[in-house]
C-alpha cells in the first residue's frame, strides 16, 4: 500500500501581493505590542499590558490570520476595493478600540467593536465554496465575533 503525495498548497503570487497591507500592517502590531510589553512596567502604565497583548493579538496576529486564511482558502473576491475595506475597517475598528480601551470609554470600545463586526463579515463573506478550509476559516471569524461581544461587553461592565 503506497501513501497518497501530501497535498501541495500553493497561493499565486498575486493574492499575496493583494493581502500585503494586511501582512505589514499586522506586523507593525507585533512590533508596537512588543514595544509597548516592554515599556509598560517600567512607566507604570495601567492598561499597557492589555493595550499590548491587543496590539500583538488582534491588530497583528488576528489580522495576519484573517488575511492569510482569506488567501488560502481562495477569497475569490480580490477587488481591491474589498480587500482596501477589510484592511481599512479591521485597523480603524482596532484603533478606535484601543483609543476607548486605556481610558476606560465603553461607548467607543462598542463603536471599534461595531466597524470590527463589519471587516468580520467582509473577511468571511469574501471566500467562495465549501469544504473544510472554508468551514474553519468561517468558523475562526465567528470565533473572533463571539470575542469582540465578550470584549465589548467586559468594558461595560469594569468601565460602565
Amino acid at each position: 500500500m503506497s501513501r497518497a503525495e501530501p497535498a501541495e498548497f500553493v497561493v499565486d503570487r498575486q493574492v499575496w501581493t493583494s493581502y500585503r497591507p494586511f501582512l505589514d500592517l499586522g506586523s507593525v502590531g507585533v512590533v508596537l505590542g512588543g514595544l509597548l510589553a516592554a515599556v509598560t512596567g517600567p512607566l507604570a502604565l495601567p492598561m499597557g499590558s492589555w493595550a499590548a497583548a491587543y496590539l500583538v493579538l488582534v491588530v497583528g496576529v488576528g489580522q495576519i490570520v484573517l488575511a492569510g486564511g482569506q488567501a488560502f482558502v481562495g477569497g475569490s473576491d480580490l477587488a481591491s476595493w474589498r480587500v482596501w475595506s477589510e484592511v481599512m475597517a479591521w485597523n480603524l475598528g482596532s484603533g478606535i478600540v484601543l483609543v476607548g480601551g486605556m481610558p476606560g470609554i465603553p461607548v467607543v470600545v462598542a463603536v471599534g467593536g461595531l466597524v470590527l463586526l463589519a471587516a468580520l463579515v467582509l473577511f468571511a463573506t469574501a471566500v467562495r465554496g465549501g469544504g473544510a478550509a472554508v468551514g474553519l476559516y468561517r468558523f475562526f471569524t465567528l470565533f473572533l465575533a463571539a470575542s469582540v461581544a465578550v470584549g465589548v461587553g467586559l468594558s461595560a461592565v469594569r468601565h460602565g
